[in-house]
């Protein structure tokens, strides 16, 4: 079975946290000031698709719009 993952290299040059703003030191895996991981960002990919994204919100807004009517019928 093969990876599914691959990591991104790491930069060879310091950047700029995408959390804090705090400078990350080159090569560094976490952000020294909020130990954020340095795949996270602007330049980063997302973690979910704007669709899956869009599909949990009105998954979540269905789930609490049918508690509400059991609630009010419980009344």
């Amino acid at each position: 079975m093969t990876a599914q993952f691959s990591e991104a290299p790491r930069p060879l040059e310091p950047s700029t946290c995408g959390l804090c703003g705090a400078q990350v030191p080159a090569g560094a895996e976490r952000c020294p000031e909020c130990r954020m991981t340095a795949g996270f960002g602007p330049g980063e990919p997302r973690p979910f698709s704007r669709i899956a994204a869009w599909g949990l919100g009105a998954v979540l807004l269905v789930v609490y719009l049918v508690t509400l009517g059991v609630v009010a019928l419980a009344r």
